[in-house]
């Protein structure tokens, strides 16, 4: 479910670019290193000198195996031969021709004997499009590299955003350079553009950019260049469908879509997004929360002190200042009074809300529409694939996905049996159920007897 709050968050669009440690035009921390699967590198313990340790039995597979002191050192070792000293602060655990590895702070290339080649002269050097290198010798210095050690975009850029399969933009303050990876020798040059800032929207590959002229004025552009939306606004922070969240001078936000038309009027602090594309978040100067749709029309008042989109994506919770939850949906129909401590959902069961009760700290099943399904007030509840559990005083209901009650309180440890739809289904024709048969769970019954019960509520033997 989508939660946003009072605090100002980073907004839901992912940056997909390789920032290498750091955020486009923010943090100066260097890139991260290279990290390994510690399932396939081990520690040897008690040796105080990685050179001079006793290769360990296990370590004896009759293939080149990676290994790792206690002095932090990583090699390679061939059952009694140590292949690759354990110099390393860290290396590849592929034993190849071409291994990427860390040494006294500086990052370059080794082959299967252990021969440099390429210099330990990079703050970071990690693998790029195509058997190329992304490399840096100083912060914020990025280029590309062949593993030849051939400079094929020079290392000069701030930040490297992925495109796609084979195509990097190199950013730069000033300065963008878009290329195609052909292979780990080659470039081909598709474009340069000279931006004061410049940065992706969308993801997971991004096709819109964020682009501030010198006069400081931002529009969007596409990887061609082609203006998608003028160069009008002070700042581009989002993009989300067909529309565009934008600020003012003012520091206020408001949407406008690609055809220039503003939707939703620049009135509000703060505006972000959801996972329902007609819902969006908004903060007014008070600091209390609503939402909107995609037409700017006021879908919750801005009077709660958080708002969330359930899984179900039709459903909105809202948490008051006293910590009271109330249930509205996406037509803006206030649903349940601000009387709940938590209101839960289940994206498997999107018809089914649960709600607790601040007083009596007891469950309560509603419908969507924020209606009580179950006059019954339970402990606890369980989503399965097929249906859900209510517990009250120590025995279980079983209930279908639509939130109806198919028996009585009366099973004890009912648990989920099977993961998914699919083995549910699979589980039945193993037993000879008839076709459509929907098990929920496997429970005992009254009489002390393990069954398995369907979304009717029938009973049906669980065969050793």
């Amino acid at each position: 479910m989508q939660h946003f709050h009072t605090r100002v968050k980073t907004p839901l669009f992912v940056l997909l670019s390789l920032l290498l440690g750091h955020t486009a035009f923010a943090q100066t921390d260097p890139p991260p290193p290279l990290m390994h699967d510690q399932e396939m590198v081990e520690e040897v313990k008690g040796v105080s000198k990685p050179a001079a340790f006793v290769i360990p039995q296990h370590w004896k597979t009759g293939k080149p195996q990676a290994g790792r002191t206690n002095e932090k050192r990583s090699g390679y070792v061939l059952n009694d031969s140590i292949l690759i000293p354990f110099v390393y602060e860290e290396l590849d655990i592929t034993y190849s021709d071409f291994m990427i590895a860390k040494r006294e702070g500086m990052w370059g290339a080794i082959n299967k004997k252990g021969e440099a080649i390429l210099p330990f002269v990079y703050i970071s050097l990690i693998n790029g499009k195509k058997g190329t290198l992304i490399a840096a010798r100083n912060y914020h210095e990025y280029g590309l590299l062949s593993r030849a050690n051939d400079v094929l975009v020079p290392l000069e850029f701030k930040q490297v955003i992925h495109v796609n399969d084979s195509v990097l933009i190199f950013n730069h303050p000033h300065k963008q350079v878009v290329v195609e990876v052909l292979n780990q020798q080659e470039i081909r040059a598709m474009g340069t553009f000279e931006y004061e800032q410049f940065a992706p929207l969308g993801s997971p590959y991004p096709r819109f950019f964020s682009a501030k002229t010198k006069d400081g004025q931002t529009g969007i552009v596409d990887l061609n260049n082609r203006v998608l939306l003028p160069f009008e606004y002070l700042k581009i922070h989002w993009q989300h469908g067909n529309l565009i969240n934008f600020e003012t001078e003012q520091s206020l936000q408001g949407l406008v879509n690609f055809q220039n038309q503003v939707r939703a009027p620049a009135t509000y602090p703060y505006l972000n997004s959801t996972t329902n594309p007609n819902l969006f978040g908004v903060r007014d100067a008070r600091g209390k929360l609503g939402m909107i749709d995609s037409s700017g029309n006021v879908i919750v008042p801005l009077q709660y002190y958080s708002c969330w989109v359930l899984e179900n994506l039709e459903c909105i919770k809202c948490k008051t200042v006293q910590g009271h939850y109330a249930l509205w949906d996406e037509q803006g129909e206030q649903r349940s009074r601000e009387i709940y401590e938590e209101i839960h959902s289940n994206k498997a069961v999107p018809n089914i809300l649960v709600a607790k009760l601040p007083d009596s700290k007891k469950w309560q099943v509603l419908d969507r529409q924020g209606q009580v399904l179950c006059r019954e007030l339970v402990d606890d509840y369980y989503f399965f694939p097929l249906g859900f559990k209510c517990e009250k005083a120590g025995l279980t209901a079983i209930f279908d996905l639509s939130g109806r009650q198919v028996t009585d309180f009366v099973y004890k440890n009912a648990f989920r049996s099977f993961d998914t739809v699919e083995d549910a289904e699979k589980r039945a024709r193993a037993l000879g159920l008839p076709e459509g048969t929907r098990l929920v769970c496997q429970a005992t019954n009254p009489a002390g007897k393990s069954v398995y019960v369907d979304d009717t509520g029938r009973e049906h033997e669980v065969k050793k």
